[in-house]
């Protein structure tokens, strides 16, 4: 049931119906199965898609209640906190959370550990970033990808394109 829900929701564009169509999919999967964590990423997703920035909220919150070590639900929560206007101390608390989380837990070679450190700014940011991108292979197409990417990163528009 949750595959055609992607598969409508991947295939949606700017069709609100559609992604309205997948969600009411995903919320029949959540029933059947309430605490599948993939179905709840998929939910918040699709209520962030939708521009329902609260639900998805609500939905990361669930989510890391029951795993709180889903660094990405984390990392969008900190979007998401950010974006609704939440205080920005309490938004850099977060992105300084999953920043220490990608460094104490998983690696700091991890491109979540560079956004979460360019979102959470600072000149230790900057740095972070020249670090990873010379820790890539160069000329390889993992380096020019992340190099496009991470160039001329600008935090605002960022989060607008992840959150419009």
């Amino acid at each position: 049931m949750e595959w055609r829900a992607l598969k409508i929701l991947a295939l949606s564009g700017d069709n609100k119906n559609e992604k309205l169509k997948a969600l009411d999919i995903l919320n029949q999967a959540h029933a059947i199965a309430p605490f599948d964590l993939h179905i709840l990423w998929n939910i918040a997703h699709c209520n962030m898609e939708l521009r329902d920035y609260k639900v998805a909220l609500r939905y990361l919150d669930q989510i890391l209640k029951m795993k709180p070590s889903y660094v990405g639900a984390k990392f969008m929560k900190c979007m998401l906190e950010e974006r609704l206007g939440y205080s920005a101390e309490r938004c850099k608390e977060c992105y300084k959370s999953v920043a220490m989380y990608y460094k104490y837990r998983l690696r700091t070679s991890n491109p979540g550990y560079v956004y979460a450190k360019l979102m959470l700014g600072g000149p230790d940011a900057e740095r972070v970033k020249k670090n990873f991108l010379a820790g890539l292979k160069p000329g390889s197409d993992d380096a020019e990808m992340w190099n496009e990417l991470l160039r001329d990163f600008d935090r605002e528009k960022y989060l607008h394109e992840m959150l419009p």
